[in-house]
Order: C-alpha cells, then sequence, then structure tokens
C-alpha cells in the first residue's frame, strides 16, 4: 500500500522536529527527556529506527508529489543510468521503465526523493520520443 500525502506529512513533519531537537540535544540545549519525547512522536508518526538515525545527520527522504514532480507525465528522462518514464503512481511521482510495464502493474523503478528541498535523483528530460525498455519482462525491481 502507498503512504498518503497526509500520512507521509505527518511522518516528515515529525522527522524534523525531532531532527531539531536531537542537534539540541547535540549541543547540551535540551534534555534527554525531549529527545525523547520527540524520537517517540516521530515513531507514533510512522518513521521507523532507521529514519531517526538519518534523521539526527540530517538527512530526512520523502516521495514527490506528481504535481509538484519538474517533469510532466509521460515524460521520458535520463540520468539515473538509462532512460525511464515519469508516470503517476497514487499521485506520487515514480521513474517506471515504461508506461506499459507501468500499467500491467509490472513495472521495474523508484520513486523519486526529496530531503530538505533538494531532489536526490538528479535527471533531465531526454529528447528521444520513444524507446525499447530495458526489462522486456517487465519484473518489479
Amino acid at each position: 500500500m502507498t503512504e498518503s500525502y497526509d500520512t507521509q506529512t505527518k511522518r516528515i513533519t515529525a522527522l524534523h522536529e525531532y531532527e531539531q531537537v536531537a542537534n539540541a540535544h547535540a549541543a547540551g540545549e535540551a534534555s534527554d527527556e525531549d529527545r525523547d519525547r520527540a524520537r517517540r512522536a516521530a515513531l507514533n508518526a510512522g518513521a521507523d529506527y532507521n529514519a531517526l538515525v538519518c534523521a539526527a545527520d540530517g538527512f530526512i527522504p520523502e516521495k514527490v508529489r506528481i504535481d509538484d514532480y519538474p517533469h510532466p507525465v509521460g515524460a521520458i528522462v535520463s540520468g539515473t543510468g538509462g532512460l525511464l518514464t515519469v508516470v503517476d503512481r497514487d499521485g506520487w511521482a515514480f521513474l517506471a521503465c515504461c508506461t506499459q510495464h507501468h500499467t500491467e502493474g509490472r513495472a521495474n523503478g523508484f520513486f523519486p526523493q526529496m530531503s530538505h528541498g533538494r531532489h536526490l535523483a538528479q535527471v533531465e528530460p531526454s529528447d528521444v520520443d520513444s524507446y525499447d525498455c530495458p526489462f522486456p519482462n517487465g519484473f518489479f525491481g
């Protein structure tokens, strides 16, 4: 099941709050209780322990809504080791191996993510009209 936008927003907000408290704790400006309270709030909002460790270091990845993604649905992009197609997967941007396999529910690909407003997967639009899918059987990657 794909995480909803509201659920992600709550989780990301809690992780940002934990990041601030963890940094304040490291600087001696917040108590152990403050840090534990922020940790519990992040866990209750759906974060896992790995996300807490990453947040303390300033890395809070989040999926990008399709309306906020800089390349439109159907665009062919490159820069991640090959050509991919931008598709809408339940309101999130998804870089699929091809539109056909995504429509069939067999798409290999990934959700592009951001951290602190910076896109983690840098891709550029490609000027090709179409391409052969590198995964003819369309397996999940």
